[in-house]
């Protein structure tokens, strides 16, 4: 059974590098990434504070949850879009909350722009300091 286990640990050893080094992503290269989100969909992005959420280990391997607190203000379609593209960034991160609303009125007449916070789980193998 010891011989077996090692093998299947050789077996497995490249794609535990390939999802190691996917995983490898520092939390300023994922604020980066979020702040995009907001110039590639025309919308005002404000990332608020990384929040260290806790560490999940497997097989070995430390991964690092962090949470993101996203505000955005713009047009509806252009938060729906920010949405779509927070939800395909290239990091194993997931959108975990959306909360979207019609901005206050302004002098009485009604704003065309919506507000959105957004709260997003990212995973990482980077140290966190808290």
């Amino acid at each position: 059974q010891a011989v077996r286990t090692r093998a299947l640990a050789l077996d497995t050893a490249p794609q535990g590098a390939k999802l190691k080094a996917l995983l490898d992503v520092d939390i300023v290269s994922a604020s980066y990434m979020i702040e995009e989100v907001g110039r590639a969909a025309g919308v005002k992005i404000k990332l608020g504070d990384a929040q260290p959420e806790g560490d999940l280990v497997s097989d070995g391997l430390t991964l690092k949850t962090v949470g993101f607190t996203v505000a955005a203000d713009g047009k509806f379609q252009a938060l729906l879009h920010a949405v779509r593209l927070l939800e395909a960034l290239p990091i194993p991160s997931s959108v975990t909350r959306l909360d979207i609303e019609r901005a206050p009125k302004s002098s009485g007449n009604a704003s065309g722009l919506w507000h959105m916070d957004v709260y997003i789980r990212v995973l990482t193998t980077s140290d966190v300091s808290s």
